[in-house]
């Protein structure tokens, strides 16, 4: 049996396979990761790959996959993480986010410095200031915000509605959220759905990615597959469950924009168009041109809900349960 910290993802990972039969794909390639527990996020560069799993980051060659190293672990003190452990890789260095806190690191594991803030959500450095969020629970909204330094409000790059409506007290099913940087480029998700806008370092925009498609229609079979994810994944109460699906707001539509990831020259824009159990992704230059649009092999543990992955390098890296081998798997495919 998987130890007692992995059981709830062993259980998102059989729902996983209601949605997504893990047979329909045709991976390039498999690794089996048996050091892994809860991976929560996976981090790709053309040396290493980052899982955070278990407010602990291991460290894999990204050539051959095999595992390196954990870098910090649960605490309070100097390379320490508590709640979370959210890896961010430069060329340069590993970038830790945990609650107010930012640790670097070298490849090596070593602790080269750690930051101190008084934010709650995770911050990317670029050129002496900071990318991150600010959420305003009483009005209702959320903000994408480039800091200074002292981790000041310099600019205020999106601003959205926020899940919870306080004047209608419903949830919002879906959320759009990214923002991340790339050596100088900074790329946020409009939670408005406009587009993808693409800023200099500064926080100037210098292009408004808008993929041209149709988001699909959000079906009552997708509605019953997001109730059965909240009943069996997260094991929501009966008498909780009920209120929740009484109080969230379920869409005609769905977002046009699931996620996106970046690389040193691309954007990729994830949506939830499908085409059997493959995801069409757009991508595009800095500069905001169309390179591609294609079909992408992800796995959804539920409609609203994916696996951890990363692309890096026109290759698809998400973790996997493998039920049969009771661990977690790597699979790379290319796209």
């Amino acid at each position: 049996m998987v130890k007692q910290a992995g059981l709830r993802f062993l259980a998102l990972a059989c729902l996983s396979i209601i949605f997504v039969p893990h047979s329909s794909f045709a991976a390039r390639e498999k690794y089996s990761l048996p050091e892994l527990e809860m991976p929560i996020r996976i981090v790709v560069n053309p040396k290493f790959i980052a899982i955070e799993d278990d407010a602990v980051v291991k460290m894999y060659d990204s050539k051959n996959f095999q595992y390196m190293k954990s870098v910090g672990r649960k605490g309070q003190g100097p390379g320490e993480f508590q709640d979370e452990a959210f890896p961010w890789m430069s060329s340069e260095s590993l970038l830790v986010n945990s609650s107010n806190k930012i640790s670097f690191f070298n490849f090596n594991g070593d602790l080269i410095n750690e930051i101190k803030h008084p934010l709650g959500y995770p911050l990317y450095p670029i050129n002496g200031h900071y990318l991150g969020y600010f959420w305003n629970l009483r009005e209702g909204y959320a903000s994408c915000i480039l800091y200074d330094s002292a981790f000041k409000p310099l600019k205020e790059l999106d601003r959205g509605k926020g899940m919870f409506d306080r004047n209608t007290r419903r949830w919002e099913l879906f959320e759009i959220f990214f923002y991340s940087i790339n050596r100088d480029k900074i790329v946020v998700a409009n939670r408005d759905g406009s587009g993808i806008s693409i800023f200099d370092d500064r926080g100037n925009l210098t292009a408004l990615i808008k993929p041209k498609y149709s988001p699909p229609h959000f079906t009552a079979t997708d509605k019953a597959n997001v109730t059965t994810y909240w009943t069996d994944v997260l094991k929501w109460p009966k008498s909780y469950l009920e209120g929740r699906i009484k109080n969230t707001k379920f869409p005609e539509n769905f977002p046009p924009v699931l996620t996106c990831r970046l690389d040193d020259d691309h954007v990729y824009i994830v949506t939830y168009e499908k085409k059997g159990h493959h995801y069409l992704y757009f991508k595009y230059d800095y500069a905001g041109s169309e390179i591609k649009r294609a079909y992408l092999p992800l796995e959804m543990t539920a409609p609203h809900v994916s696996v951890p992955f990363d692309i890096y390098g026109d290759k698809l890296y998400q973790l996997v349960f493998n039920m049969e081998s009771d661990k977690w798997e790597l699979i790379v495919d290319d796209i």
